[in-house]
């Protein structure tokens, strides 16, 4: 894959309950772009009242991939262009010399549209799968303690998850238990949550006698899951 997004993986997480829910402004995780840029390509306008909408979306998820040089429709081994109506596009490819690289119709909103048509753009002319429309997950200490957030993959539309301020690696070896001892602590049971830290502390110590996540990750090998 030619792109590199910055932000921390969130594969390690204690398991906590997940609602959404509403808080001050997210964070904006920067995303970089690492590509070669190595396809020469145009976007000309898609037509339709939702064309506008459209061609900016498609242009945003290709330039993103890392894999295109945008230039001009006269100077572009290919053209993306298309129509839009309402409830459909129909978005296409087309060689310098005229020949469909791609041509397919896709249905739903301007953005749910834009998104498959970019994804097709760049499986057809790559072979890798596009990521247009899905999502991210990154940790953040925005709110002044660590805490697990989500976000279109392009870096918008940040939402905070939890608010408990724990984020444990360990929850990938003793899920069940770690979920007990937060749970206890979020409903004020603090004698409980507290007789579990004491349980899994030899466990804990043992994980991080290396970096983490050496000592996680060689458990999980090791299918030492319980």
């Amino acid at each position: 894959m030619l792109r590199k997004f910055s932000f921390l993986a969130a594969g390690c997480l204690a398991a906590l309950t997940l609602a959404p829910r509403h808080a001050p402004a997210a964070p904006t995780p920067t995303i970089t772009i690492a590509g070669n840029g190595s396809i020469a390509l145009a976007v000309a306008p898609i037509s339709g009242a939702d064309g506008p909408l459209v061609t900016k979306t498609v242009q945003s998820d290709l330039a993103l991939s890392g894999f295109f040089n945008f230039t001009a429709p006269g100077q572009a081994a290919m053209v993306v262009n298309g129509a839009s109506s309402r409830s459909s596009l129909q978005g296409k490819v087309v060689e310098r010399s005229g020949g469909n690289v791609l041509l397919r119709t896709y249905e739903g909103g301007p953005q749910e549209k834009a998104h498959a048509f970019a994804n097709d753009i760049i499986e057809t002319l790559t072979g890798s799968k596009g990521m247009a429309g899905s999502k991210i997950a990154f940790v953040s200490s925005h709110s002044g303690r660590k805490e697990i957030y989500t976000a279109n993959y392009d870096g918008g539309n940040a939402q905070q998850w939890t608010h408990d301020g724990v984020i444990s690696v360990a929850t990938n070896i003793v899920p069940k238990q770690v979920r007990q001892m937060v749970d206890a602590a979020v409903a004020g049971d603090y004698d409980e949550a507290r007789a579990i830290h004491w349980r899994l502390l030899d466990l804990f110590k043992a994980l991080f006698i290396e970096g983490n996540p050496m000592g996680v990750k060689t458990a999980m090998h090791k299918n030492l899951i319980f």
